[in-house]
């Protein structure tokens, strides 16, 4: 028992590590030169999360949040986007060489089911009793000597963009407020907010918006708060024991945020954020515990995305388009490795061979 008391203390000692690097990174990003533009994305956003390189999945929730810092200073280092990572027996298992001093990430895991085999021999997930936290270490596709070029948008052929069409954007706003039975009420008024006692968001038309972008992420950011309705998920949004009502304002604003980036990354679509200094920083300031606040805030967005979501009723599409994206993915950077490695075989098999000199 005592053992198993160790390593569970030590695992949530890793967690708290990886949620302080992430918390400081992020600080020092909103204190950095680019502090006023926000996020990072890639050109197209169907590369802008974090990808395993042999399997092809993308990372979610504060995974891809962790990782992304690593994508961002590959990006000041090199002037290139590369969004792969892969683990180190993945790697090795592929001939992958590390550089020396190379550094890997945590991904952190909660496990809820375990794999069991039948007699027959066939596998199924069985929930765990006990949800257990752990982690893995998975390395930036840059900490390898041998690593093939991140594979070009021609290659990965990515032309079907179901939600590149404002069309999608507004029915999907559209389906989950109708399913979270919350009103839009658009006016000539200057600012959006939310109504807990009326369940409704008040925005202004889209015309009076600078950019289609912006008036999505705005009325994402807006439905994000509407989740807290006890017809939705029913959160706790009021100021908590020693918490002032600013200061829970502060975090809630956190959430509501977070939940508009993480939904522009679920649909693929650039969406314009307010993630930058000006505003979180203005916020994070005001929380009682910024950095607690701050990781338990992109938890909840992740439920909440996810939430809105099921609710738009386009799940089954988002879902079919990712599955086909990660399939191509995995399909294109095993051929792109595959060559990349034989190439590079062949030659330092001809830089082997003997020179010879005819006569």
């Amino acid at each position: 028992m005592a053992k198993k008391n160790q390593v569970a203390t030590r695992i949530n000692d890793i967690w708290e590590d990886e949620f302080n690097l992430l918390f400081e990174s992020f600080k020092s990003e909103l204190d950095g030169p680019n502090h006023e533009k926000g996020p990072m994305w890639s050109a197209v956003p169907e590369l802008a999360l974090p990808i395993n390189a042999l399997t092809g999945r993308f990372y979610s929730g504060i995974n891809a949040s962790n990782l992304e810092r690593h994508l961002v200073k590959n990006l000041h280092e090199t002037g290139d986007w590369d969004n792969r990572f892969i683990g180190f027996n993945q790697a090795k298992n592929i001939g992958l060489k590390m550089r020396k001093g190379s550094k890997g990430s945590k991904v952190l895991l909660y496990k809820t089911h375990k794999e069991v085999k039948d007699k027959d021999g066939t596998k199924t997930m069985e929930k765990l009793e006990k949800p257990y936290r752990s982690y893995q270490t998975v390395f930036h596709m840059s900490c390898f000597t041998n690593a093939p070029p991140m594979p070009t948008l021609e290659e990965l052929n990515i032309t079907k963009k179901p939600f590149e069409k404002d069309q999608a954007i507004e029915e999907f706003i559209r389906g989950s407020a109708e399913k979270m039975n919350v009103d839009i009420i658009f006016s000539h008024c200057d600012s959006a907010h939310y109504s807990p006692k009326d369940h409704a968001i008040q925005m202004p038309h889209p015309n009076l918006f600078r950019s289609k972008s912006s008036f999505y992420g705005v009325s994402f950011h807006e439905i994000g708060h509407a989740t807290a309705h006890e017809s939705c998920m029913n959160r706790d949004v009021k100021a908590q024991k020693g918490e002032t009502k600013k200061q829970a304002y502060a975090r809630e604003e956190l959430v509501a945020e977070f939940t508009s980036y993480m939904l522009g990354k679920k649909l693929f679509r650039n969406i314009e954020s307010k993630l930058n200094a000006r505003y979180l920083g203005h916020y994070l300031d005001e929380c009682k515990d910024p950095k607690q606040d701050f990781v338990d805030s992109l938890f909840q967005a992740e439920r909440c995305s996810n939430f809105i979501v099921q609710s738009s009723g386009m799940k089954p599409e988002i879902d079919a388009y990712k599955t086909e994206l990660e399939a191509r993915c995995k399909d294109v950077f095993s051929q792109s490795m595959e060559r990349f490695l034989e190439k590079s075989q062949e030659i330092k098999k001809q830089e082997s061979e003997p020179l010879t000199v005819a006569f």
